[in-house]
């Protein structure tokens, strides 16, 4: 069975980030990754009963499905960290109407939305790194991009809490890409029914939900607690 490279540099991250006990952004992006790697793995199946068929089980430790799953979970975080900018301006802005001027209310804005931005272009930016790396080559950062527009173009086409439709797109370009380089154009809209047979669609799709709701929150509350002292 090949061994996952993203599984064992999460791992490994993890046990020097550990041993080092600082927090930074490579260490918040550490344990992003190692909450991306949990993906198919039994203790994350919590409340939700998952049948798996036997044959799926190399597609769900696969570095091509966790690069899959790393361009969704970024545009999360995008979204994630758009509404905490949203927020704190929101709170802000009220108390400040009555003692600073507009331009100065203003620049306090664009600092309030910029940091959260700077945030999330340091992960956006080790992903890439990362990714371009295990898989050696310099086609991974058009194509992660790629992803992340479409993902952003599914948002404002479809019901973010659709998530179905993500989980789909998800499990089809896993079976889609080869095991050396995710492929590289991706259509929602044009993407196959099925791919494999419907066990193991419904196998894949059924950790994707297991996932979504126990490791995707999880993770966005570890960058919400590192934030307080990474911004």
């Amino acid at each position: 069975m090949t061994v996952s490279k993203i599984r064992y540099w999460a791992m490994k991250r993890k046990q020097e980030d550990r041993k080092a006990n600082l927090l930074s952004r490579k260490a918040l992006f550490g344990s992003i990754v190692f909450g991306i790697t949990t993906f198919g793995r039994d203790e994350h199946k919590r409340s939700i009963k998952i049948f798996r068929p036997k044959n799926i089980n190399q597609l769900l430790i696969s570095d091509i499905t966790l690069f899959e799953l790393s361009c969704y979970a970024m545009m999360r975080i995008e979204q994630w960290l758009d509404r905490k900018a949203s927020q704190e301006v929101d709170q802000t802005e009220t108390p400040l109407d009555l003692q600073k001027t507009d331009e100065e209310i203003t620049d306090l804005v664009d600092e309030i939305y910029s940091k959260w931005e700077k945030l999330g272009k340091s992960i956006h930016y080790e992903f890439i790194e990362l990714y371009t790396d295990i898989f050696q080559s310099n086609q991974i950062k058009d194509i992660f991009q790629a992803r992340f527009e479409e993902y952003r173009r599914m948002v404002v086409a479809l019901e973010i809490t659709d998530t179905e439709q993500y989980h789909k797109a998800i499990s089809t370009l896993s079976r889609m890409s080869n095991q050396y380089l995710p492929v590289s154009q991706f259509n929602y809209e044009k993407l196959p029914v099925m791919l494999g047979s419907a066990l193991e669609d419904m196998g894949f799709r059924a950790e994707m939900t297991g996932w979504e709701i126990h490791m995707m929150p999880a993770i966005l509350n570890t960058i919400e607690k590192a934030s307080h002292f990474l911004m």
